[in-house]
């Protein structure tokens, strides 16, 4: 996955990425929260992790 220029490191959220491990268990899974609270970094961050070709 390409970083758009002046990309900055990130927090990695472990209990995040944990809990999203449990989206494989359902045949949808959403993922909510306001704006600026980092939904996508947290989702490229688990499939990065788990190296998934796609989902």
């Amino acid at each position: 996955m390409a970083y758009p220029s002046g990309f900055h490191p990130t927090l990695k959220r472990q209990l995040i990425r944990e809990q999203l491990e449990y989206a494989f268990q359902y045949p949808l899974t959403l993922v909510v929260a306001a704006m600026g609270y980092g939904k996508t970094v947290a989702v490229r961050d688990f499939i990065e992790g788990i190296q998934a070709e796609y989902l």
